[in-house]
């Protein structure tokens, strides 16, 4: 009985062609904070008649249940069962708070503290990459949030691995490093097939699918960036394998 009832409410939201009314969107803090932040206002201001609800708690929201109308998550696998849409592929970099690089001097990963990855967040690409690229580093920080990881960064506490939208937005701290290749995750908006036709969800992800490419860019553009960047272990290890596979040759 509670199924259906859901199901009929669902496919009742569904097909509501109305511009007005709440839409409650769940998403990580960072991305929020960071991202959907900027691009709230100019879509209130087109749409006056909707209100947005931003769940931030991080928890796995169950859209079947209508804990949300649509989910923004940074996913490799979104799940089949739910109609997505992806919006962007988010990039991450090495930041550093200034006062913990050497004047005149290019920054080397290896001698700088670090922030590390909680086991909770050990499957992130970022920390799956850290733990290659510097595999005899000690973290004497771990932290289980993005968010966290940010503020400890920028009281100084050590570089660390974060999601450029984010990172560089902060005056705070400064990109010692190129966008790390290879190492990202994909931002999907996704939401239950039955609210395919609800007009105000459909505008929404509209409105994010325009939107977010061009905030990207304009974020990265702006954020401070080291004047001499560190190379990314990875990448020198493997042209030095290059260079003595050409010079075995």
């Amino acid at each position: 009985m509670e199924q259906a009832a859901l199901e009929a409410e669902r496919r009742l939201l569904g097909a509501d062609a109305r511009l007005e009314g709440t839409i409650r969107v769940a998403t990580a803090e960072l991305v929020g904070g960071y991202l959907l932040a900027r691009l709230v206002p100019p879509f209130l201001a087109q749409h006056p008649a909707v209100e947005i609800e931003l769940d931030l708690s991080n928890r796995n929201i169950d859209l079947t249940r209508r804990e949300a109308d649509i989910a923004v998550r940074a996913t490799l696998t979104p799940p089949e069962s739910l109609l997505g849409r992806k919006l962007a592929t988010l990039t991450n970099a090495v930041y550093v708070a200034p006062s913990l690089l050497k004047r005149g001097k290019t920054p080397e990963l290896r001698a700088l503290p670090w922030i590390g990855f909680d086991e909770r967040l050990a499957n992130l690409p970022a920390a799956r990459w850290l733990e290659r690229a510097l595999p005899d580093m000690r973290a004497r920080l771990r932290v289980d949030s993005l968010a966290a990881m940010l503020r400890c960064a920028l009281a100084g506490a050590g570089a660390v691995v974060l999601p450029v939208f984010a990172g560089s937005q902060e005056r705070g701290l400064v990109r010692i490093t190129d966008v790390i290749p290879g190492v990202g995750n994909d931002l999907w908006a996704l939401s239950h097939p039955d609210l395919r036709g609800n007009a105000r969800v459909r505008a929404w992800s509209d409105h994010l699918a325009a939107g977010v490419p061009k905030v990207l860019a304009e974020i990265l553009e702006v954020g401070a960036c080291s004047s001499r960047l560190a190379s990314c272990p990875e990448e020198r290890d493997r042209r030095k394998a290059s260079v003595k596979g050409r010079v075995s040759r």
